[in-house]
């Protein structure tokens, strides 16, 4: 069955108990001091950009060594659930994204770790019912960190030509239709639970999709969601998506 849509996906606050993967690190190598007074910087100076905030908050970790494969604190509600999602990938035939404000070394080593069947997120798992191998998440785009040669932090990384430079979830989803003409802008639902989703939401309501806020934590993305799911389990996220393109092969 080949639907077309495609999915694109938050990770803190969504596919994760944890509402934010910064604070978690910053817990870690004790540095919520700074992080609160660059988060009141970045709130009230009015034009700090998204990648400016991220070098200076990671600016913090400088030096320090990143905690491989994850931090152990960070609570995953996807630990017994990433299967159902593949489920779903394999019926609908889909194409999944991870987009967030996260980390994306964080996200790519967290997928690994919760399942013993996807080893990392690039791996390649033979699909029943198909001829070919197909990866469970097909990108992610979230901030990159930039590492020395002993894995200590010493910033962010952008990549070659700016590759990887977030700058909203907005104008990434945005890049991504430039890098893959295969996704149908008409046929995307979106899936998310704070205000930096906010401009992601309205970029799929004006195109027609749909969007799925998960325990939202402000009014206005709840007043752009199609449906509130109010959850522990990560699930009940992945039965709200099923449900919805059930409803649609209806039509």
């Amino acid at each position: 069955m080949n639907t077309g849509w495609t999915i694109f996906i938050d990770f803190d606050g969504t596919m994760t108990r944890s509402i934010s993967a910064w604070k978690k690190y910053h817990e870690y190598f004790d540095t919520l001091v700074g992080m609160r007074a660059n988060s009141k910087l970045f709130h009230e100076s009015g034009n700090m950009g998204v990648n400016e905030w991220a070098e200076m908050d990671s600016g913090l970790w400088k030096g320090e060594k990143f905690p491989m494969p994850v931090h152990p604190d960070i609570d995953f509600v996807m630990l017994d659930n990433l299967d159902r999602l593949a489920d779903i990938k394999i019926k609908w035939n889909i194409k999944l994204f991870v987009v967030s404000g996260s980390i994306h070394q964080l996200i790519e080593n967290s997928l690994a770790r919760t399942s013993s069947q996807f080893n990392r997120w690039t791996d390649w798992r033979l699909m029943e019912g198909m001829s070919e191998a197909q990866p469970l998440i097909d990108g992610i785009y979230a901030h990159h960190l930039k590492f020395d040669e002993d894995y200590r932090i010493e910033g962010i990384d952008y990549g070659e030509d700016d590759e990887w430079k977030f700058t909203s979830k907005r104008q990434m989803i945005d890049r991504l239709m430039t890098d893959r003409p295969d996704v149908n802008l008409t046929k995307i639902i979106a899936v998310g639970n704070g205000s930096n989703d906010i401009g992601m939401f309205k970029l799929v309501k004006e195109n027609k999709g749909h969007t799925i806020a998960v325990n939202p934590r402000n009014p206005k993305l709840t007043e752009l969601a199609d449906q509130v799911v109010y959850t522990n389990d990560f699930i009940d996220v992945v039965k709200a998506i099923d449900g919805f393109l059930l409803s649609q092969e209806q039509f």
